[in-house]
């Protein structure tokens, strides 16, 4: 199950996923995300998983990457804060955050509280996690 709230103080959407999810599970989420035209299309989130249970294969994920970058494409942008309560599905995200790190409008960040990912979606702008994002890809040699 997934349930979705919508924060209006923050401008910030809270999606809890409880119980078991696949990888189509997943995607048809994405799925939904990408037709919803009631959106916002600066798109705050914070992806609630720490009561859930990923069941599926890793070699999935490019699945899922894809489903995003199709399904994000009218969004000026997508911040999802991703927070997790346990290391496989943790790990999980790790690995999704690898495969999505090339959509120019999909940003996350992988945290363990909702204060430090409400706080994540707040106070770091799109243009300062591009610019962070941008050095880390610096290679400097001594």
């Amino acid at each position: 199950m997934v349930k979705v709230i919508y924060d209006y103080r923050f401008d910030i959407y809270h999606e809890y996923f409880v119980g078991s999810f696949t990888i189509d599970d997943l995607i048809n989420h994405y799925l939904s995300v990408g037709i919803n035209n009631q959106l916002p299309r600066k798109f705050n989130v914070i992806v609630d998983y720490t009561q859930a249970e990923f069941v599926f294969d890793i070699d999935e994920l490019d699945r899922l990457g894809e489903a995003v970058e199709q399904n994000i494409k009218n969004y000026k942008y997508v911040k999802a804060a991703i927070l997790h309560s346990k290391p496989y599905e943790q790990a999980v995200s790790m690995m999704f955050e690898d495969i999505v790190k090339d959509i120019p409008n999909f940003y996350t960040e992988i945290f363990t509280t909702k204060e430090a990912a409400t706080k994540w979606l707040l106070f770091y702008d799109v243009e300062y996690i591009n610019k962070r994002n941008s050095l880390k890809s610096i290679k400097i040699k001594i």
